[in-house]
């Protein structure tokens, strides 16, 4: 039998593929690699077991011509970049065809949006499943907050409108707060979220005692756009934080991992920026209520005092009116007890006294004739010579 060239053979083989693939096909596998030349998109498709260690059970190189992938970007309204991302599940409709230097190859003409994102939500549910088994579902929320959140560590894009949309709202606000804002930059969207997200996290970590909060926001943009906060490792992360974390992705309908698991998850930078006001806020709101009440507890307190004092003078004054008046009534009896033991009180009613030598003579015996003794009377004194003594 003679031989075939290489050539001839891999003629037949386009042949052969080109009768039994006369229509495009539908296929499904993930994205392993993805290379941009020419205007054109080269993937490399792949497909995984489902046992544990996931090995490559088959592969083939897909290419995207530069003409139809306009035409796929724009029926996709500009969402098509996001869905081209390495380990991205995709259903894609090709053309199978052979090239007989190139080998096979499979033409991109189409693409499913929404098996992708189907796709991206089971993960997305699987993780959560896998969270709340966890026990992570809001446990960054059981973080004590600080009365005043003031120092914050700030992830995000410094070139994105929410970040500029955040420092506004914080630098303008109508109370005058003053914030300490350190960036740590990091993408919003694509495949370097997570990892970049992660090293972030682990240089805030290290940090700790200089921040009372974390911030994470994006400005708004396409579901797809948010995978990179689906990532279960950044979830856990952050669930396990030591400081409050706070996010604002940036979307109205849709929840990331993220948005589960932060100690408060808010629509918009803006938001967040909102909430951190009104928290500091409401702790000055509280610290002037309870200055109020010092104030009133003082002033009633300072009442009660003057009141006290205003009955104790009253009583010092009554207790001292009552003394005063004791006083003069025993002084007063005082003086009717002197004036009745007065002498001269005794010598008025008719008796005298008899003095010799300016002392009181109480006995006859003690007088002897010639003794010269003073009589006193209530009305004078009188001199007189004793001349005889007789004892009784």
């Amino acid at each position: 039998m003679e031989a075939m060239t290489l050539f001839q053979l891999n003629e037949f083989i386009r042949r052969v593929m080109a009768l039994n693939f006369p229509e495009p096909v539908w296929v499904k596998g993930e994205i392993a690699q993805l290379s941009l030349s020419g205007g054109h998109h080269y993937l490399q498709l792949i497909e995984k077991s489902t046992d544990p260690d996931g090995a490559i059970v088959a592969e083939n190189k897909c290419i995207i011509w530069s003409r139809q992938y306009a035409v796929l970007q724009k029926r996709l309204s500009g969402q098509l970049a996001p869905l081209l991302r390495p380990g991205m599940q995709v259903k894609i409709r090709v053309q199978v065809g052979f090239h007989e230097r190139y080998g096979m190859q499979l033409v991109v003409e189409d693409l499913d949006p929404e098996y992708t994102l189907g796709q991206l939500e089971l993960e997305r549910l699987q993780n959560m499943e896998a969270l709340r088994k966890a026990g992570l579902l809001g446990k960054n929320a059981e973080v004590p907050l600080r009365p005043v959140l003031q120092r914050i560590a700030l992830m995000a894009s410094s070139r994105s409108a929410g970040y500029q949309d955040f420092v506004q709202q914080l630098g303008q606000n109508p109370y005058g707060y003053q914030f300490a804002l350190t960036l740590f930059e990091i993408p919003v969207q694509g495949q370097g979220v997570e990892a970049q997200a992660l090293a972030q996290l682990d240089q805030i970590a290290s940090r700790e005692g200089q921040f009372d909060g974390v911030v994470i926001i994006r400005g708004g943009g396409a579901r797809i756009d948010l995978g990179g906060f689906d990532s279960l490792p950044l979830a856990t992360r952050v669930a396990k934080f030591s400081l409050p974390v706070f996010c604002g992705i940036g979307h109205d309908t849709d929840e990331t991992l993220l948005d589960l698991v932060v100690a408060r998850s808010l629509k918009t930078p803006t938001a967040v920026a909102e909430h951190l006001l009104l928290h500091n806020a409401r702790f000055e709101a509280t610290v002037e209520q309870l200055g109020q009440k010092l104030q009133q507890r003082a002033a009633r307190f300072l009442q009660e005092q003057e009141l006290y004092l205003s009955r104790l003078q009253l009583l010092l004054r009554q207790s001292a009116q009552s003394s005063l008046r004791q006083a003069v009534q025993q002084l007063q009896a005082q003086q009717k007890l002197l004036e009745v033991l007065n002498p001269l009180h005794t010598l008025g009613k008719g008796y005298s006294l008899t003095l010799k030598n300016g002392v009181v003579v109480r006995s006859a015996a003690d007088l002897a004739p010639g003794d010269t003794i003073q009589t006193r009377f209530a009305d004078g004194i009188a001199t007189s010579t004793v001349n005889s003594n007789k004892n009784q």
